[in-house]
């Protein structure tokens, strides 16, 4: 099924079946400045995967967190927000270099405040470009869309034009106790380990 804005979904790495995952950990002050949110890699379904695709300057404008109207699918080369929407945090990407994989920018959720849906009518504010992800599709047209389970697509951030990748790193149990795998954003576009999948694709309308 095709994939469109306002989706709940998990992203899943295509080489080393991973999930794009987030909690309330943050990353040691002695690594990354800031007390930023751990973004990482999960091998389990969990409900920390959900992450929910946003409009890059449009809030969902229902109570239940979805857009009105016809869905909008989600195409090659949109600009995209993804939500993390157990702990209320926007992925993001820092000019900070990854725990690990030190040649890598470092990726984190900050959390956010999304428009009210009875505020609709506001507009949101203006997106910083670190949390903006161009959707890629290889040899993907603007006709492309987005399908769960079935289109291999690269997130490139706005901000620095790399690339979410999984990196096959744990994270060392100083930063995270579970030592769930690092994810970090790569200027090689050519990794495989840049490439996802929807899994979960959420959209009762």
């Amino acid at each position: 099924t095709e994939c469109a804005y306002g989706n709940v979904v998990s992203l899943r790495t295509n080489p080393g079946g991973c999930y794009l995952h987030s909690h309330p950990l943050t990353y040691p002050e002695v690594l990354v400045k800031g007390r930023l949110q751990q973004i990482a890699g999960y091998r389990a379904k969990d409900e920390n995967n959900d992450f929910r695709i946003l409009f890059p300057d449009d809030d969902p404008d229902q109570a239940d967190g979805y857009y009105a109207g016809a869905p909008e699918v989600v195409m090659h080369g949109d600009m995209v927000r993804l939500y993390h929407i157990q702990t209320r945090s926007m992925l993001r990407c820092s000019k900070q270099r990854a725990v690990m994989s030190r040649k890598h920018f470092l990726v984190y959720a900050k959390p956010t405040n999304l428009t009210e849906w009875w505020e609709a009518e506001q507009k949101t504010p203006e997106p910083s470009s670190e949390e903006l992800w161009e959707v890629h599709i290889e040899n993907g047209t603007t006709a492309s869309a987005v399908e769960a389970l079935r289109t291999p697509v690269q997130f490139i951030c706005g901000g620095y034009r790399c690339a979410l990748t999984w990196t096959d790193e744990k994270l060392p149990p100083g930063v995270n106790g579970y030592r769930h795998q690092e994810v970090s954003c790569s200027k090689n576009l050519n990794d495989p380990k840049t490439v996802w999948h929807v899994e979960k694709n959420i959209n009762p309308y």
